[in-house]
C-alpha cells in the first residue's frame, strides 16, 4: 500500500545517501571551491558506474531518473554546477532538475534527501 511504498522509498534514500556520502562530500568541496578565485578550480570530472549514479540519484531523491526497469540509462550524466552568482544547478541528462539559490540551500536538501 501507499504507506509501505513511502517507507521503502525513505529507507532507500537513507541507504543511497550513506553509499553516496563520500562522493557527495567531494562534490560539495568542489562546489565550494568553484567560486573561490584562489582555488584555481574550474572543472571537476568524475566518472562512475550506473550503480553509483543510481545511489546519487536516490540520495538526492531523484530516483525517477531511472528508466521503466529501474536502471540508469547508458551514458547518463549528472551535473552539479555552481554559477558565478553562487547558485547550484543540478542537471540530469541535460535537463535541469533543481536550482538552489546558494550552496547552503543545496546542503539543506542533501541532509533532507538522505545525503551525508
Amino acid at each position: 500500500d501507499a504507506v509501505d511504498r513511502a517507507a521503502a522509498a525513505a529507507a532507500a534514500r537513507i541507504a543511497n545517501g550513506r553509499a553516496a556520502a563520500p562522493l557527495l562530500d567531494a562534490i560539495d568541496a568542489a562546489l565550494e571551491a568553484a567560486v573561490d578565485p584562489r582555488s584555481g578550480a574550474v572543472l571537476d570530472l568524475y566518472f562512475a558506474h550506473d550503480s553509483t549514479v543510481a545511489a546519487l540519484l536516490g540520495a538526492d531523491g531523484l530516483a525517477d531518473g531511472r528508466d521503466a526497469l529501474g536502471l540508469v540509462p547508458f551514458a547518463s550524466r549528472l551535473i552539479f554546477e555552481r554559477t558565478a552568482c553562487g547558485e547550484v544547478a543540478l542537471r540530469y541528462n541535460d535537463v535541469v532538475v533543481d536550482v538552489f539559490p546558494d550552496l547552503a540551500a543545496w546542503r539543506r536538501r542533501r541532509r533532507r534527501g538522505g545525503g551525508a
